[in-house]
């Protein structure tokens, strides 16, 4: 009998406020069971927060560049995405919540 344990991990991990909302209906989706790392170039191609999880997203990009140094918001690309990686996001999305509060955006 498999191990329920993971399983629920994951599934809590991924029920994380606004973690599966990053991603458009119906592309993420198209990637099925492939694993992040397989995924991740794909995300290039999406809305800024997925675009974020890619090391392209910072090169070139002096736009995002000046978004994420005027307002302090700790984004980073994920070559992994890991129980850390999720509380990392979890945490910018906080940030960028507090953000829009703070300065009535």
């Amino acid at each position: 009998m498999m191990n329920p344990v993971p399983w629920l991990q994951m599934t809590n991990m991924i029920s994380y406020q606004g973690l599966v909302r990053t991603f458009p209906r119906g592309s993420n989706q198209s990637y099925g069971d492939l694993c992040y790392d397989q995924k991740q170039p794909h995300y290039i191609k999406e809305n800024l927060l997925a675009k974020s999880l890619c090391p392209l997203a910072y090169m070139n990009n002096p736009n995002f560049i000046q978004l994420r140094n005027v307002f302090g918001v700790p984004f980073k690309p994920h070559d992994s995405f890991k129980k850390q990686d999720v509380d990392e996001r979890q945490s910018l999305y906080k940030i960028i919540c507090e953000n829009i509060w703070e300065h009535n955006l």
